[in-house]
């Protein structure tokens, strides 16, 4: 096996502006839009940016979380509506983590009004229930 001993061939200096797609005065391609407004002289091109838009962020409050009223209506009082408060209110805070705030806060509003419901029918029905068991009535 021989020794390839000796100089490296030679290597010849290329600059940026002698390699293709490299040149200063070359065009955009037909598809490209550069941002802001193009100035363009006999030998260079320029491109001015202008100022962005400001980017704003709504941010919706949280509505009402009415578990634990759905829960403690469905344990203590009228236990029917107070279940069916419950799975609205589970519903409404699934939605919130969503992002759907629209039918988060309707569904805050059924278990709220289900909730007030069990507790407005739940009262009596428990009053009635310790009367007859003491019998009262």
């Amino acid at each position: 096996m021989e020794d390839a001993k000796g100089e490296p061939p030679a290597y010849e200096a290329v600059t940026p502006q002698s390699q293709e797609g490299y040149r200063y005065d070359q065009e955009y391609p037909p598809n490209y839009a550069p941002v802001g407004s193009v100035v363009q002289s006999s030998s260079s091109v320029a491109v001015m940016n202008q100022p962005l838009q400001e980017m704003m962020c709504v941010v919706q409050p949280r509505p009402p979380d009415y578990t634990y009223l759905a829960l403690f209506s469905c344990l203590c009082c009228f236990w029917p509506l107070g279940l069916a408060a419950l799975i609205y209110a589970i519903q409404a805070k699934s939605m919130v983590d969503t992002g759907h705030y629209d039918d988060a806060k309707w569904r805050t509003n059924v278990a709220l009004g289900l909730s007030i419901a069990s507790v407005i029918v739940g009262i009596p029905c428990i009053i009635l229930a310790a009367l007859l068991y003491a019998r009262i009535l």
